[in-house]
């Protein structure tokens, strides 16, 4: 009988590796091409072309720059009021653990209710921990700091005064990761807890759902209209109508043949009128670039369940061991795979930046497809765009090649500088593109439509 239980265990041991948590191993990469490239409406050698690309391209990254996984569920919110609504709620049914990251939090109503629901679940006896920004997040209120850790939630802030001094690290060394694992769903993106990405007084929890719909609605209008990037889209609480920028005016750019177009948005008359209230949009109060005009943010989210939570909690854990704080935790449990309708299935790669642990995981994978993912075109939208030296010569190397490039930037800042030092750098790019004939246009936000994100 012990000879026998010994050879099961040695059998048992033998099977574990086959079926254990490595999941980049059990990724079908020609699989998942396949299904997801028959759903595109194109003629058969097409799909054969964009095939081969993406089973190149996936089988070269899976493991190099990041952790991968498929069976996720992702959701994306291109609205601030939308994406709370769910975060709040998530916070609010949680049983086990909320760890949050924000670069910004500040004094805003969103902020003081994400505060009232961070204490509301450690109350419940969840886990509960706040990870700030120090630079980022002084508009915190000291009183609000008090009550959530009065309430037993472990509020950090990142990279203090004293902690860059004792730590040895810049003190431009900031924390702009959003991040917010809760229970066996994570939310991630360039949204703050701020005032910017929902304005106070315009009663969000209950009538931002017309707004949402109707954001989302321009959003896929513009999809529809072929050769054209509508560059902000006014949205007035309560308004029946919404009117997205004109489709020309992002288009003018490219038709200019490597020209920077300062973007212009047509606002609904509604909008315009005194008193008609913030609009619905991310639209802060806030002044940029000295010139006194309000900035307008356009940012993105997403929630995520499956496999990818726990490789999007890791970098959360890497955060909380930089911040240099005797809180630790141990890495969160595997998380199934989501099995939902065929098509509805996500293949998602978890990338990070970590300058001063040498990690450019985002920026090695830019690089790495710029170089031999594009032949026909990029389309580059951010709100900073100051690339490193190798990012910038693998985009001229891309431009000498004859891809067409096009830029969608912030006309306007919150950062000082930001806008000039941009329109210097892409000015390289339309002078290269002048010499050698290729293809790059520049679009760009301008008062109160060309805002930042606030990533």
């Amino acid at each position: 009988q012990k000879t026998e239980q010994k050879t099961e265990q040695k059998t048992e041991q033998k099977k574990e590796p086959k079926t254990g948590p490595k999941k980049t191993q059990q990724i079908d990469i020609e699989k998942l091409v396949e299904e997801n490239v028959e759903q595109l409406p194109l003629d058969s050698r097409e799909k054969e072309v964009i095939k081969n690309k993406w089973k190149y391209i996936l089988k070269k990254n899976k493991e190099k720059y990041g952790k991968v996984s498929d069976g996720n569920k992702v959701k994306i919110y291109n609205d601030g009021h939308a994406a709370f609504r769910d975060i709040l709620q998530s916070i609010e049914k949680s049983k086990k653990r909320v760890w949050l990251e924000s670069y910004i939090f500040d004094d805003s109503e969103l902020a003081k209710e994400v505060v009232d629901s961070l204490c509301n679940a450690a109350r419940r006896g969840c886990d509960v921990i706040l990870l700030i920004d120090y630079i980022g997040s002084m508009k915190i209120k000291n009183k609000w700091v008090n009550q959530l850790r009065e309430s037993n939630v472990h509020v950090l802030f990142f990279n203090t005064f004293l902690s860059s001094f004792l730590n040895m690290f810049p003190i431009l060394f900031r924390d702009h990761r959003k991040i917010l694992i809760v229970d066996a769903a994570a939310y991630c993106g360039s949204m703050n807890v701020s005032e910017s990405v929902v304005p106070s007084g315009v009663g969000w929890r209950s009538g931002g759902e017309a707004a949402s719909e109707a954001v989302s609605e321009a959003v896929h209008a513009a999809d529809a209209t072929e050769g054209a990037v509508d560059e902000a889209v006014e949205v007035t609480e309560g308004a029946s109508s919404s009117t997205a920028a004109s489709p020309s005016t992002a288009s003018s750019a490219s038709s200019t043949g490597g020209g920077i177009m300062p973007g212009r948005c047509e606002h609904s008359e509604a909008s315009q009128r005194k008193g008609s209230g913030n609009d619905s949009g991310n639209d802060s109060g806030d002044s940029g670039g000295g010139n006194g005009k309000r900035l307008r943010y356009y940012d993105l989210h997403i929630k995520m369940k499956g496999p990818a939570v726990k490789d999007l909690a890791d970098v959360f854990l890497d955060s909380l061991k930089m911040a240099k704080t005797s809180l630790t935790r141990e890495p969160i449990e595997e998380q199934p795979r989501y099995e939902g309708e065929e098509g509805e299935s996500c293949f998602v790669q978890v990338l990070e930046s970590n300058v001063l642990r040498k990690v450019r995981s985002i920026q090695s994978t830019f690089d790495w497809v710029i170089k031999n993912g594009a032949t026909k075109n990029i389309h580059i939208t951010t709100s900073y765009f100051i690339p490193p030296g190798f990012l910038r010569r693998a985009l001229f190397s891309a431009l000498n090649n004859g891809v067409d490039i096009s830029f969608l930037l912030s006309g306007n800042s919150d950062v000082l500088g930001d806008v000039p030092a941009t329109y210097h750098i892409v000015k390289k790019f339309l002078r290269r593109y002048h010499k050698g004939g290729g293809g790059a246009s520049g679009g760009g936000g301008s008062g109160e439509s060309g805002g930042s994100s606030g990533s």
